[in-house]
C-alpha cells in the first residue's frame, strides 16, 4: 500500500458529489481520498492529470461502466486504485482504467493498482502508454492481486488483461486473469520489469475458433518490442487455447525508424507451470479440427532473420526450472524457438501423465528449433517424466532441430549442447526413448 500523509488530506465520498459525475468534474485531486459508496451506472471518464497523492477506493461497491473509468495521463505520482467491483455495461466496450500518450513527456510513477474485481473490459489495466517519447512512460508501479475476467476485442488496444509499455522497474503479480481474447499480461519497450505469480486460465477461449484455426498467435503473456532484463517466473497456465508465453521481436514495418527499437534480451522465464496447454479440439462448424500451440513461443515463423533488420534478433533467454503436465496427444512441442541467438534450457520437467499422452510411434518434440541463423542452444539437466504405461509402445521423446530457410548454408548451424538429461519411466520398462533429433 502507498504510505500516504495523512494530514492536509480532502476526503470524498462519491454519494454526496452525485457519483462519478461530479468526481470527474473535478479540476484537481491531487492530495484526495476518494471512496466510492455509491452504486450506479457511469457513463464518465475520471482524467487524472499531474495528480499526485490520490487513493481511490471501490469499497467493493458496484459499478457498471460505459465508459473508460480512469485515464492516467503523464505526471501523475502516488496514485492507488483498489477495492473495485466493476464490470463493463452490455454493449459498450470501455476500459477499467487505461494510460494514453497525453502530457508523455512527464514520466508517471508509483501507480498501485491492487485488490480490484473486473468484468467484460476492452482493457482491464494499464501500465504504460505506446509512443510515449523515449525515456519516459511508467517507474516503479504494481499491479497485484487482481481477479479479471473477460476481455472484449482482439484488435491492436482491445482484449487485454494487464498492459505494460514503455514500463521500468514494475511488478505484475498474484493477479487471475480469464478468458482473455488478446494477452492476458502484454510487455512492450520496457525494461526490468517482473511478472510474477499469476494465474492465467482460458486465455483465448472466448476467441472465434474458426479464427483461431487459422494459426495466430496472440500470447497468454506476451513479451514483445524491445523489452530487455524481464523476468516471467512461478506463474501458473491451465487450459489456455494458445501459446502461454510468447517472446517476439515484432518487426513491424511502420516501427522501422523508432530510435527506441533495439535487441531484445535477457528474457528469463522459470519456475512456470503448465497443464493442458495450447492444444483443444475445435468444432469451427463444419468439421473439429485440432489447434495446436506450443507453451513456449521464442519468435514466429512469419519472421526471416536474413531479411529483417539486425535490430529486432532476440538474444540470451533462459528457459529454466519449468513444468509441462498433462501433455496431450496432438500438442508436439513444448517449446518452439524461432528466432534466438541465445537460448539456455535447462532443468524443466515434461510430464506425460495420462494413457492418451503417448501413442503408438509418435514423435514427441520436447523443444522445436526452426531457425539456423547462429543459434546457440544449451539443453540441460532437464527432466522426461512419464506416469503411464508405455510398455512396447515406442515412442520418443525428442529435441528436435528443423533448419529450413532455403539459404541456411550461408549461416552456421544450430549450436547445440544436449547432455544430462534424464528420462524417468514410472510405469512399464520399454518403449519410451529420448534422443535428439536433426
Amino acid at each position: 500500500m502507498l504510505v500516504i500523509a495523512a494530514e492536509a488530506r480532502t476526503i470524498i465520498y462519491t454519494s454526496q458529489i452525485g457519483g462519478v459525475k461530479g468526481l470527474a468534474q473535478y479540476s484537481s485531486l491531487s492530495d484526495c481520498t476518494v471512496f466510492f459508496d455509491l452504486e450506479e451506472e457511469t457513463d464518465y471518464t475520471i482524467v487524472l492529470a499531474n495528480v499526485e497523492n490520490a487513493i481511490f477506493d471501490g469499497m467493493q461497491t458496484a459499478l457498471v461502466c460505459k465508459s473508460t473509468l480512469f485515464r492516467i495521463d503523464g505526471g501523475c505520482r502516488n496514485i492507488e486504485i483498489c477495492h473495485f467491483n466493476a464490470e463493463a455495461k452490455s454493449g459498450y466496450t470501455p476500459d477499467f482504467q487505461c494510460m494514453t500518450s497525453a502530457n508523455n513527456e512527464k514520466i508517471r510513477k508509483n501507480i498501485h493498482i491492487h485488490d480490484n474485481y473486473l468484468r467484460g473490459f476492452s482493457m482491464a489495466i494499464s501500465l504504460g502508454a505506446d509512443n510515449v517519447k523515449p525515456g519516459k512512460g511508467v517507474r516503479n508501479s504494481k499491479v497485484h492481486d487482481n481477479r479479471i475476467i473477460g476481455t472484449l476485442g482482439t484488435t491492436p488496444g482491445k482484449g487485454y488483461g494487464i498492459h505494460l509499455a514503455n514500463a521500468r522497474n514494475c511488478e505484475v503479480y498474484n493477479n487471475y486473469v480469464e478468458n482473455t481474447t488478446r494477452h492476458a499480461i502484454y510487455h512492450a519497450w520496457g525494461k526490468s520489469n517482473r511478472i510474477w505469480g499469476n494465474t492465467i486460465t482460458h486465455h483465448r477461449m472466448p476467441v472465434d475458433f474458426s479464427h483461431e484455426n487459422t494459426g495466430i498467435i496472440k500470447g497468454a503473456v506476451a513479451i514483445f518490442r524491445d523489452s530487455q532484463d524481464v523476468i516471467v517466473e512461478n506463474n501458473t497456465f491451465i487450459d489456455n487455447y494458445n501459446v502461454s508465453i510468447h517472446v517476439y521481436s515484432f518487426p513491424d514495418p511502420s516501427f522501422m525508424n523508432e530510435a527506441h527499437y533495439a535487441d531484445m534480451n535477457g528474457i528469463i522465464i522459470r519456475n512456470n507451470h503448465f497443464v493442458n496447454n495450447g492444444i483443444h479440439s475445435v468444432n469451427t462448424g463444419s468439421s473439429t479440427v485440432e489447434v495446436d500451440y506450443p507453451a513456449i513461443m521464442i519468435g514466429f515463423n512469419a519472421y526471416n532473420p536474413y531479411t529483417a533488420p539486425h535490430q529486432y534478433f532476440i538474444k540470451d533467454v533462459t528457459i529454466s526450472g519449468n513444468k509441462f503436465e498433462n501433455l496431450n496427444t496432438n500438442c508436439q512441442q513444448c517449446i518452439r524457438m524461432y528466432e534466438c541467438s541465445s537460448l539456455d534450457i535447462t532443468e524443466n520437467e515434461f510430464v506425460f501423465s495420462h494413457s492418451s499422452d503417448i501413442s503408438s510411434g509418435k514423435f514427441w518434440y520436447l523443444i522445436s528449433l526452426e531457425t539456423d541463423f547462429k543459434a546457440y542452444t544449451s539443453f540441460k539437466a532437464n527432466i522426461v517424466r512419464n506416469t503411464v504405461n508405455t510398455q512396447n509402445t515406442h515412442s520418443t521423446m525428442s529435441v528436435y532441430v528443423l533448419n529450413e530457410l532455403a539459404n541456411f548454408n550461408n549461416y552456421p548451424r544450430n549450436k547445440i549442447t544436449v547432455k544430462y538429461n534424464h528420462l524417468v519411466n514410472q510405469q512399464g520398462t520399454d518403449g519410451l526413448r529420448y534422443k535428439l533429433q536433426q
